[in-house]
């Protein structure tokens, strides 16, 4: 059994600082297969694609591209369906903050589990700076839109399989790809409902296909689309399921050596290496959900 420690130095760790990447996952029971993907709570540049929802008119060659459709890029097509189907494997949660003069991503976190925890950004601070919602309204506007630019998303690794269209609007299926699906602003509330409802059912999340529809929704002016995840069935899990499970942890395990010591160099140059310094008090934040237009 192999132990990562993703979100703090090893001083002082506990063990549900640890994700647990066993060699008997056919053999565990559905409790600890829950515990061990990340649906169950405790109670005291990627290389998947990313499952998205399109919101271009065209492509660079001017192809009219369907919007509020899902779209995954796979086998050098993009494909786009209204609806498709996805079997969680792994989950976990991340911030991250784009910025929008800079046109990218400037800073994430660590993958993390527990609010709980030390949750380290490649710039050496915690949660990419993100601050409880109830202490933003003495902040400068200014200070807000920064706040609101800081986006918690549960990251969603699994298997999607999609029957539409491609960008020339011809007939493309694929029958689960491996992906990861970041559902946050108005995602991140239906998704993560879902999750503990088939937790509270008894049932591991990588048992249940789910059929993901988009519903379009309109804020103002804004029109945007908001994932409607019902079970399509229940799945028994084989050999395949087990692999992949097992590859998408070995990802977050690697993908966090990687975050963590970004973030040890960033402490470095400040000259305080401490983790304690800028841990502070963790407290739960509801996800942003003033601003429900999140670009992947």
């Amino acid at each position: 059994m192999l132990y990562y420690i993703p979100s703090t130095i090893k001083k002082g760790i506990s063990m549900s600082d640890l994700m647990v990447i066993p060699n008997n996952i056919e053999d565990m029971s559905d409790a600890e297969l829950a515990k061990f993907v990340g649906s169950a709570q405790e109670h005291s540049a990627s290389q998947f694609p990313t499952l998205r929802v399109n919101y271009d008119d065209e492509d660079d060659d001017k192809n009219t591209l369907p919007r509020g459709h899902w779209c995954i890029a796979t086998d050098g097509k993009r494909i786009f369906a209204p609806s498709v189907q996805f079997q969680i494997m792994f989950t976990a949660m991340q911030y991250s903050h784009y910025d929008p003069d800079e046109g990218k991503m400037v800073n994430q976190s660590v993958y993390f589990r527990n609010f709980g925890d030390d949750i380290p950004d490649i710039k050496g601070g915690q949660k990419c700076g993100s601050i409880p919602r109830k202490q933003r309204e003495d902040l400068s506007k200014e200070e807000q839109d920064y706040q609101r630019n800081i986006k918690l998303a549960k990251v969603l690794f699994g298997l999607v399989t999609i029957d539409g269209v491609n960008q020339k609007g011809e007939p493309a299926s694929a029958e689960n790809v491996p992906c990861i699906f970041y559902a946050k602003g108005t995602h991140f509330m239906p998704m993560a409902n879902y999750i503990d409802a088939v937790d509270k059912r008894g049932k591991a999340i990588p048992q249940s296909l789910i059929q993901m529809d988009l519903t379009r929704q309109k804020n103002g002016g804004v029109v945007y689309w908001e994932v409607t995840p019902t079970e399509a069935k229940t799945v028994k899990l084989n050999k395949d399921h087990v692999a992949a499970m097992s590859v998408f942890a070995q990802f977050v395990q690697e993908e966090n050596d990687i975050l963590l010591g970004k973030w040890k160099a960033a402490r470095a140059k400040m000259g305080s290496p401490d983790m304690k310094e800028v841990a502070g008090a963790q407290e739960v934040i509801d996800p942003d959900l003033d601003d429900p237009l999140d670009f992947d």
